[in-house]
């Protein structure tokens, strides 16, 4: 297969994968081969062995052609309407696990906006105006979940812990004291405490719990969720 005919095949792949971004995704983008390899081995990995044949045939992958399931079924020794469910599970297999797909492309605008955001929200970390971080949050994961290059900047912003001091929230004291008392002293040490933990805490109380939910919530934590009250044993 030539250098063309390999990056076709990528980039018709991933503009089923991704097809949120397809037409971001230039078809003037040339794949190497050790991207070519890179993309073949995470299909393996995420289809059977059946699946990846016939993946591999309709789009291009064998030779550069894209075959029909008519003519697939026939090199398989399949039916006709097998062939087409297998291509079908298989495309919606790829999509459930596009992450697993390496980031190829690239994207000048994509990567400015990426930055941006990043930016913003460290400034936001200084100011914790935490109804906007949220928001940036939110676009930030939206580019995360592309093929381009910057979802891995993106997905490595996300995956940091947010280590905002405890006493931004602006908690009533004795609620504070409890929470420090037990090593929460951040807002990461907030949303990373296991829920099951929550009514061990010494003096917790009820209208405490509440209190941390609603402040985390009304911060913009909006899935923030300690366990329903009324399962908590405060005795």
């Amino acid at each position: 297969m030539t250098t063309k005919e390999k990056s076709l095949s990528v980039i018709r792949l991933y503009k089923c994968a991704f097809s949120e971004f397809g037409n971001q995704i230039s078809e003037l983008t040339k794949i190497t081969d050790g991207q070519f390899e890179s993309v073949k081995f995470a299909l393996k990995e995420i289809l059977s062995d059946r699946e990846y044949e016939v993946i591999l045939r309709c789009f291009g992958f064998q030779d550069g052609k894209c075959w029909p399931c008519e003519y697939i079924s026939f090199q398989l020794g399949l039916a006709d309407e097998r062939v087409h469910q297998i291509k079908a599970k298989a495309i919606r297999k790829i999509t459930a696990n596009r992450a697993k797909l390496p980031c190829l492309f690239t994207s000048q605008d994509g990567e400015k906006k990426v930055s941006n955001l990043i930016f913003q929200l460290n400034i936001l970390h200084e100011d914790l105006i935490f109804k906007s971080e949220a928001e940036l949050r939110a676009q930030l994961h939206e580019f995360s979940n592309s093929p381009f290059t910057y979802s891995e900047k993106a997905t490595t912003y996300l995956a940091g812990r947010n280590e905002t001091d405890l006493a931004r929230l602006g908690l009533k004291v004795p609620t504070y004291d409890c929470l420090s008392r037990v090593g929460i002293t951040t807002i990461g040490d907030v949303i990373d405490y296991p829920r099951e933990e929550w009514p061990k805490i010494k003096n917790i109380t009820e209208k405490m719990l509440k209190e941390i939910e609603r402040t985390m919530k009304a911060k913009g934590f909006t899935d923030f969720k300690i366990f329903e009250v009324e399962d908590f044993d405060f005795s």
